[in-house]
């Protein structure tokens, strides 16, 4: 069973543009007595969005879902220090 997302909000179905790795979704569970154990303590832990095996479905009639945390913004790679060039010597 799919649980609707408001509109507009990215889910792990639906990623927002750019490299996964730098999402973060919240693991959600449907919070009633039938919740197993495999994902009962689950439950609002940040799952990366690169990390495929950590979505749901985890097993046969999981009813778990992921929703949207936050994505961090790029990083731009460090500036690598000039050549040594000829010194005064």
């Amino acid at each position: 069973v799919a649980i609707p997302q408001p509109q507009g909000v990215p889910s792990a179905d639906d990623p927002p543009p750019g490299d996964p790795a730098l999402c973060w979704y919240v693991f959600r569970v449907a919070d009633d007595e039938r919740v197993c154990p495999v994902c009962a303590p689950l439950e609002g832990m940040f799952v990366n969005g690169a990390d495929v095996s950590a979505f749901p479905p985890l097993h046969t009639n999981c009813r778990c879902w992921l929703a949207f945390g936050h994505c961090e913004e790029p990083t731009e790679p460090p500036l690598l220090p000039p050549e040594p060039g000829p010194g005064p010597f």
